[in-house]
């Protein structure tokens, strides 16, 4: 959980900024639906040549709100962090990486 918090504190220094660094981070809010598995929240982090997203959820329609974050900000997502293996973590990773395959 350490090597998670100083990845914050780094990346959210990153760059040159007029903002504080709560202005580099974006938090979208997972979900827990009845009628199937959570998404886990996500967190965007403004970096030089792109945004860091932090988690991918797990459903189509938590990637896309990942997805047009990215659109509306005018910005790639040029790297993906998962803070561990479960499912509602990772499994919007393919959905990311096919639309930034760079």
């Amino acid at each position: 959980m350490r090597i998670v918090a100083a990845f914050f504190v780094m990346a959210a220094c990153a760059g040159p900024s007029a903002g504080t660094a709560m202005d580099s981070l974006h938090l979208v809010p997972g979900s827990v639906p009845m009628d199937k598995g959570p998404d886990g929240n996500s967190i965007f982090l403004e970096a030089p040549d792109g945004l860091v997203l932090i988690d991918t959820g797990r459903h189509p329609e938590h990637a896309e709100k990942l997805l047009a974050y990215a659109r509306d900000r005018g910005k790639p997502i040029a790297a993906i962090l998962n803070t561990h293996w479960h499912m509602d973590h990772v499994q919007g990773n393919f959905d990311i990486r096919q639309a930034y395959p760079g």
